[in-house]
């Protein structure tokens, strides 16, 4: 009883393949008869330039759309030289796949927000599996990269700033494959400052000059701090022989009143 093995130089089977068309052999055990392209069933795709004789046919196949693409040739099709028909289907299958991988690049912060963290956990997903991501595919500036690991569509490593600034993390096109081929798109770009210097504050008041006696019972305060800061507020104010009043401010500039007791 002839059988039939079907392949293609361009993909294996299961394979992917970021071209639509793929040229096919069908090869028989034996020499048969009765095989045209008629008895070729395919799905997602179109067989054209059919010829052979004997044990050897070729043929080309034309994807319609991306994804999975198949050819089988079922029992009956064909017969040897003693009018035996061939008992068991032929299959191949590849995906044709011409859309190229895109790349997200998130933290454990947001992108464009403030952090003191370093090194900076940074996490890289892909829209599919990829080959060929490495650590130097990552473009950063005043900063390097460490502990870089993963594998198929999810990778991660670490990012240490060299000093306090703003920073921005990308990954180029072109960097990696897809399965099928394709080459990457640039990846989104995160960015964040990094800010591990502490925040301080000058009080000053323009009722009086530090360290001086004065013979009323309430002045002005005035509170500057070095940078846009986030959570004070009247109860961080500790005072002596006296109470805070009309607390108002926010940023870098907060105001009050100082009442002696």
């Amino acid at each position: 009883i002839p059988t039939m093995s079907i392949i293609s130089e361009q993909v294996d089977n299961g394979g992917f393949y970021n071209l639509p068309s793929i040229d096919l052999s069908f090869n028989a055990s034996e020499d048969i008869t009765l095989f045209n392209v008629g008895d070729i069933i395919v799905v997602n795709g179109s067989i054209s330039n059919f010829s052979g004789s004997g044990k050897i046919y070729d043929a080309s196949f034309q994807a319609l759309t991306a994804g999975l693409c198949s050819i089988q040739v079922p029992p009956a099709s064909y017969e040897n030289e003693k009018g035996n028909l061939n008992d068991q289907s032929s299959y191949f299958s590849w995906t044709f796949d011409n859309i190229p991988p895109t790349m997200t690049i998130s933290s454990i912060i947001p992108t464009g927000s403030t952090s003191n963290i370093n090194p900076l956990q940074l996490f890289f997903n892909t829209s599919e599996d990829i080959t060929l991501f490495t650590k130097d595919d990552i473009e950063v500036v005043n900063g390097s990269i460490s502990n870089f690991s993963g594998s198929g569509d999810s990778y991660r490593a670490s990012f240490n700033a060299k000093e306090n600034g703003n920073f921005t993390i990308k990954v180029p096109a072109s960097s990696y494959k897809d399965l099928a081929g394709n080459l990457n798109t640039t990846s989104s770009t995160f960015s964040y400052r990094f800010d591990d210097t502490a925040p301080t504050i000058v009080i000053s008041s323009s009722s009086f000059h530090d360290n001086t006696t004065l013979n009323v019972d309430k002045i002005a305060l005035h509170f500057e701090a070095s940078e846009v800061i986030n959570g004070f507020d009247i109860s961080n104010i500790e005072v002596v022989n006296g109470s805070i009043s009309n607390f108002s401010g926010s940023g870098k500039i907060y105001d009050a009143s100082f009442q002696a007791l």
